[in-house]
């Protein structure tokens, strides 16, 4: 899904300060494909919107637009030649939603996948874009094991074990536990499961609910005026939004990872949809902070049936919820002004949900 807030934002500045690309140069392009427009994206991505293809073929600008974003942006979707291999620290920030903690997770993989020696190494904190917090604390210890790490690859990449180190995100100002494991997958110990009754998301569920500008990155920040906190919600519910809570916890929950929300769907008309979620610790007085959001995006026919199983990943966190909070999860198929919305009107239908969250 485009991320809408983000690229209204970044778009609006390069307007104001900068120069785009505008279709006066082909290369590098790949045969046929024409001279890029990063007006044309936009116009087609966020203006015009879906359906992106029809029955599977590609739009031809939303076909150069994805292939500019991944391949020639992304060192992920780029070949990494064997036997060489170069030296990776990633700091990741786990309240990142311009760039979530699944992008650094999947580089780690992808290149352990090519040799098991690859001297890659991650490490986790609420730091980055906003909705990150950024503390100073919890930058001199992520620079101080980047030092680290330079400094035992400076004159080559070494071969051995990886380490992958996290901090847990707090919201009192202080810095959060910390833990580091061999493989991203690792930090967690084990699953926790919430089972959820069932629902259904109308058309354009979800909007004007007012916790879309609260947990939106851009809209909802401070602007750099005061320092980020986190993010609480407006809206116990909002009609037309899927709001589910689970029993109060019985003993402390850490969990640390990715996670999802696993749906048993069913659309009608099967046209493309888009569903969000968010996932919240709620106190006993009331108050919900934010703890985890995601997005995911149906395109049948061609990619998705009118009937499945929905699994729509979670942005991640590292975080704690004491005994006797509640999970909240909100599902719509609107969350404005962070996502753009499906244009197709739609109705998602469940029996059931489950949230599910890797835990230590």
């Amino acid at each position: 899904m485009v991320k809408l807030s983000y690229v209204n934002g970044f778009y609006a500045l390069g307007t104001t300060d900068g120069i785009f690309e505008a279709g006066t140069r082909t290369a590098p392009t790949a045969a046929g494909e024409g001279p890029i427009s990063i007006p044309a994206w936009r116009a087609r991505l966020v203006e015009a919107g879906d359906p992106y293809d029809a029955a599977g073929t590609e739009d031809p600008v939303v076909a150069q637009a994805r292939r500019g974003l991944t391949a020639f942006r992304s060192s992920y979707y780029q070949s990494w030649p064997a036997g060489r291999r170069v030296a990776v620290f990633s700091i990741q920030g786990w309240t990142d939603d311009l760039f979530p903690a699944v992008e650094s997770t999947r580089q780690f993989l992808a290149l352990k996948a090519l040799d098991p020696r690859w001297p890659v190494s991650l490490a986790f904190a609420d730091v980055g874009h906003p909705r990150a917090q950024n503390k100073s604390a919890t930058w001199d210890w992520l620079n101080g094991q980047a030092n680290a790490f330079l400094r035992a690859n400076l004159d080559r990449a070494r071969e051995g074990a990886s380490t992958v180190s996290s901090e847990q995100t707090t919201c009192d100002g202080r810095t959060g536990a910390r833990i580091t494991a061999a493989d991203p997958r690792a930090l967690a110990t084990g699953t926790a499961r919430f089972a959820l009754p069932g629902g259904s998301l109308a058309p354009g569920s979800g909007s004007g609910d007012p916790d879309g500008v609260a947990t939106d990155p851009v809209a909802g920040s401070l602007g750099g005026t005061q320092p980020e906190t986190c993010r609480t919600s407006r809206a116990p519910t909002w009609p037309g939004r899927y709001t589910a809570l689970t029993e109060p916890l019985a003993a402390p929950l850490e969990t640390v990872g990715l996670g999802e929300v696993r749906i048993p769907y069913t659309l009608a008309p099967a046209v493309p949809a888009a569903v969000t979620a968010r996932v919240w610790d709620v106190a006993a007085d009331g108050t919900a902070r934010l703890l985890t959001r995601g997005v995911v995006r149906l395109d049948p026919p061609a990619y998705d049936g009118p009937q499945g199983e929905l699994r729509l990943g979670l942005f991640g966190n590292h975080w704690r919820v004491p005994a006797g909070h509640r999970l909240r999860v909100d599902l719509a198929q609107v969350d404005e002004p962070t996502f753009r919305r499906a244009n197709p009107p739609t109705t998602l239908s469940f029996t059931e949900a489950e949230l599910v969250l890797p835990s230590r």
